[in-house]
């Protein structure tokens, strides 16, 4: 899949929502780990982490959604951390 980002938005999880978390995070573990291999690898997500001085070892989550501007080709993400 190839789209540019609108917007990047990175929201740290506290405690408590971590621990409602993590059965499903241990039940995904392998899932878990395909994504942040892919946040990784991608030059646009690791980019934008490193910017704001984040681990790409504690993403959680990615969400895509359509951008405020309507185009397709263009995303808002959300990216959920382990704080």
């Amino acid at each position: 899949m190839t789209f540019g980002v609108d917007r990047f938005r990175f929201v740290p999880l506290g405690l408590k929502s971590l621990e409602r978390l993590r059965p499903e995070m241990e039940r995904r573990r392998d899932d878990l780990t395909e994504l942040r291999t892919a946040v990784e690898a991608s030059a646009l997500f690791y980019t934008a982490m490193k910017q704001e001085a984040l681990n790409p070892g504690d993403v959680v989550a990615v969400e895509l959604a359509e951008p405020d501007s309507g185009l397709a080709s263009e995303k808002r993400v959300t990216v959920y951390l382990a704080d």
